[in-house]
């Protein structure tokens, strides 16, 4: 423990904060609050010379007013990147505590540039709190870490670092379904994953992968799964991820590229009644519209 305080003693000097001689060391809960505390007072001194700004009118003070401004900004970013990198060192030093768990939560954001060091992070998360309803706040980045691709002209070490990063994030994603007990955290997770095909398989803007039907395939049967094991489970105020993943399993099977368009039925401006199947084979746009 002697350990841990120094550390946290010593880093917390790099980002101004001087501990008297005779004061006693910060447990890793007290300092991750200091941090938090420090990066939250940056923010409202940025945030206040923003609306200074807006309600100024004589240019020159507005100018002045604009500089200190950028100064703050500048300073709150600076604030939150080094309390953050902190945060992810308290993370690693107390890693089995709740306060470690709370600090790799808040800081993971510094690292998230940094694949293997995320990986390392949220692995360390997950081995220690896979049971916590908090550890759902992992299933993001872990997301974002599957899809991860090398650059292009990357070397085929590149090629197999990201493939295999992406293998041991969705591993660990499988292994927060497998070992969490809260089904919402649980139904998050395999979302995600599913979502994540999804949008794999057909792109917005962009030409769908070769394996596309393969990729929609695997979000299907994720879709599936929620639908069949979830479908109670609270998404977000009063919508279910059952419904979400209904909606989600009619767009792969019905209105991806390729598939045949579901029948729509109804009168043109001419009140005549008509069918989109009437016009199969033709080029035809749909303009949904209404008067509220």
């Amino acid at each position: 423990m002697r350990r841990l305080w120094a550390l946290a003693v010593g880093l917390t000097l790099i980002v101004g904060v001087r501990a008297g001689p005779d004061d006693p060391p910060k447990s890793p809960a007290e300092e991750l609050k200091q941090l938090q505390s420090q990066v939250a007072d940056a923010q409202k001194k940025a945030a206040d010379l923003r609306q200074k700004v807006q309600k100024e009118e004589d240019a020159d003070e507005k100018k002045k007013l604009q500089d200190e401004l950028q100064k703050a900004n500048a300073d709150a970013s600076r604030v939150m990147r080094e309390n953050q990198a902190r945060a992810v060192a308290i993370a690693k030093a107390d890693p089995k505590s709740e306060a470690g768990l709370d600090a790799a939560i808040w800081g993971m954001i510094s690292v998230r540039a940094k694949p293997a060091e995320l990986l390392d992070l949220v692995n360390l998360m997950v081995e220690n709190h896979v049971a916590d309803k908090k550890i759902g706040a992992v299933v993001p980045p872990l997301t974002m870490l599957m899809g991860m691709a090398p650059r292009p002209g990357a070397s085929e070490e590149d090629a197999a670092k990201a493939k295999e990063q992406s293998e041991k994030a969705q591993a660990l994603i499988e292994t927060i379904v497998a070992k969490n007990p809260e089904k919402s955290v649980q139904a998050s997770a395999l979302y995600a994953v599913a979502d994540f095909y999804k949008n794999r398989s057909e792109p917005r803007g962009r030409t769908a992968p070769a394996d596309a039907d393969a990729l929609a395939k695997k979000a299907e049967e994720g879709f599936e799964r929620i639908e069949k094991n979830y479908a109670d489970v609270i998404q977000f105020r009063d919508r279910t991820y059952g419904v979400a993943a209904k909606a989600a399993l009619f767009e792969l099977r019905h209105l991806r590229v390729g598939k045949t368009a579901p029948e729509v039925e109804g009168e043109d401006a001419d009140g005549v009644k008509f069918k989109l199947s009437d016009y199969r084979g033709k080029v035809v746009m749909l303009d949904f519209w209404g008067h509220w």
